[in-house]
């Protein structure tokens, strides 16, 4: 401190308990400034140093000194403070990634495949799951509130009984039996063969001749259907007492007919025509025809009743093999 000597400061003598400008007494209590500012500070140096204004405003941003990039987490080095408002840019990963994508063992971004994924998949789907489809059935909405994978594979599934699928009836559409399929099995389509013409017994015999000489069958299970066509003519005209007598296609059984029945009819010149019955002798590989010939008898069907050159022969019948 100073003292008053003579009107004037003396500098030279000091008190103990003042304030030194060398630094050498401290302070032992605060110090109030009372609005006053202490000023020509030097910048700091130690941690605990003051700082002037000047200096704490120079470690603040400069103007176009952006932040750093979001990155690794680190404490920092730098001396500058940033601004309250201050945004930092997202930055990118190695890649031009801005994040790692998910994985299925780490969490990430979504990538944009994986997104095509998701938007394909229905609103409320849930995870895929390993179950057995259930086997077709009845048909129904359903409930499960997993999805099947796009593979899948359903049973086919039994009705009661064991069957696959109901069997079709007269009344109701179904599945096939295999009883109902041997018989489509026997269904064949028409058939062709070529008649053979004979008379057999009588004398005078000539075997007419046709333009026209075919014929046609279907077996459908155990019965034959016939049809055959003779016209014009071919050649020799019919002559002698002989019956007429065609083979058959197939065979007859021993349950065909012996009795006769109705098979056909013929011509002979432009306006005699006869009605045909047949009958299949015991060799069960011919027909031989008869005709009506009057209302409650009919007669044998002869080689001269085909002795015109407008002749004709048209046989449609069954039997059974």
């Amino acid at each position: 401190m100073t003292t008053e000597l003579g009107g004037r400061q003396d500098l030279t003598v000091q008190d103990p308990e003042a304030i030194h400008r060398d630094g050498s007494v401290p302070f032992e209590a605060d110090q109030p400034l009372d609005g006053h500012r202490l000023t020509g500070a030097a910048d700091p140096v130690d941690v605990q140093d003051l700082a002037t204004k000047a200096y704490v405003d120079g470690l603040g941003a400069e103007t176009g000194d952006l932040p750093e990039d979001l990155g690794d987490t680190t404490v920092g080095v730098a001396a500058r403070w940033a601004r309250a408002d201050h945004v930092h840019a997202h930055g990118e990963l190695g890649g031009d990634e801005l994040h790692a994508a998910a994985t299925t063992s780490a969490a990430g971004f979504l990538a944009a495949a994986d997104k095509s994924k998701l938007d394909g998949v229905a609103a409320g789907a849930a995870a895929l799951t390993s179950a057995t489809p259930a086997a077709l059935g009845t048909a129904a909405v359903g409930t499960a509130s997993t999805a099947a994978r796009a593979d899948h594979v359903h049973s086919h599934g039994d009705l009661g009984g064991g069957s696959l699928h109901s069997a079709a009836t007269t009344s109701v559409a179904g599945f096939l039996t295999a009883a109902d399929k041997t018989k489509l099995d026997s269904i064949t389509g028409w058939s062709t063969f070529t008649p053979s013409i004979m008379l057999t017994g009588g004398s005078g015999n000539t075997v007419p001749q046709y333009s026209t000489n075919t014929g046609r069958y279907a077996v459908v299970g155990n019965i034959v259907f016939v049809d055959v066509y003779l016209t014009g003519d071919g050649g020799n005209e019919g002559a002698g007492t002989g019956i007429f007598r065609v083979n058959l296609p197939v065979t007859a059984g021993a349950n065909h007919p012996y009795a006769l029945f109705p098979c056909g009819t013929a011509q002979n010149g432009s306006s005699t025509m006869y009605l045909l019955y047949g009958k299949i002798p015991g060799s069960n590989t011919t027909i031989d025809l008869n005709y009506l010939d009057s209302v409650t008898s009919t007669a044998v069907f002869q080689g001269d009743l085909q002795n015109n050159t407008t002749r004709s022969v048209r046989l449609k019948f069954f039997y059974e093999i």
